[in-house]
């Protein structure tokens, strides 16, 4: 059996707490035990990221009535919830959470994270940058991540919430990268950013948007970051956001990263 290094997974919005969301990872845990086949036995250790019950906690001091008995309504708001909860309330409870629960896996950890989980895994970067746990003079092996895959991440768009803030805050995600610019050897194939062709969540690079008045993808250092943007195709169109946990595109990437 080869070993192989551990896997976190962060989710994104969802609907429902911990009893709902519990098990997301089986559909990339299987994706991937189908592309290792003949290619030798290996030991894949996922562990979940798990944060939605702190979403639907703060939605039921919101309202009374849950929100799965408002069907799709429901499910919409539930969404908006995750957002608002991730960017206001909770966010520094969030972070602690997933820190401490990805840190007792050790290090040399692969993060495999979708939609607001790929926001939450860069201020996860950006602490541990500032913290020196990530720094050049650190051999990687001991970073508490060695690489990164996010899939339909929103990072480089402004989506708007009730609050009218932008969906990221761009001074925090500029001050991480002023770290990572110019740090380019020890940074290599870091982080993996794939996104589908008809997902309308993502704007085709992690940290650029065309729409927005300053591209991320143009800051002095991008190149360098380790950041390499992937175009895939996951399936139906209108799922384009949704498909990517059990994508053998995704497998295909995230057994490169773990068995390197």
């Amino acid at each position: 059996m080869q070993k192989t290094k551990p896997i976190f997974t962060i989710h994104g919005v969802s609907t429902g707490g911990l009893q709902e969301n519990t098990g997301y990872s089986r559909k990339p845990a299987q994706a991937l035990a189908v592309h290792a086949q003949g290619l030798g036995a290996f030991d894949f250790r996922f562990t979940e990221g798990l944060w939605a019950d702190l979403a639907e906690r703060f939605a039921g001091q919101l309202s009374p009535v849950e929100l799965k008995e408002l069907g799709l309504l429901g499910d919409l708001a539930d969404y908006a919830i995750d957002v608002v909860t991730y960017q206001g309330t909770c966010r520094d409870k969030i972070l602690r959470r997933l820190r401490d629960r990805m840190e007792r896996t050790g290090p040399g950890t692969v993060v495999l994270a979708h939609s607001l989980g790929t926001v939450i895994t860069m201020d996860i970067v950006i602490q541990y940058l500032r913290e020196g746990l990530i720094h050049p003079d650190r051999p990687r092996s001991t970073w508490p991540i060695s690489s990164i895959l996010t899939l339909g991440s929103p990072l480089g768009i402004d989506v708007p919430y009730a609050s009218g803030i932008g969906f990221m805050d761009r001074a925090r995600t500029l001050e991480g990268l002023a770290f990572l610019a110019g740090r380019s050897d020890c940074f290599e194939g870091f982080w993996v950013n794939l996104h589908d062709k008809d997902d309308p969540v993502t704007t085709g690079s992690l940290l650029g948007s065309h729409s927005a008045a300053v591209r991320l993808a143009d800051f002095e250092g991008y190149a360098r970051l380790g950041v390499y943007d992937r175009e895939v195709n996951v399936g139906f169109h209108l799922l384009g956001h949704t498909q990517y946990w059990g994508s053998p595109i995704v497998a295909q990437y995230l057994f490169d990263m773990v068995t390197l």
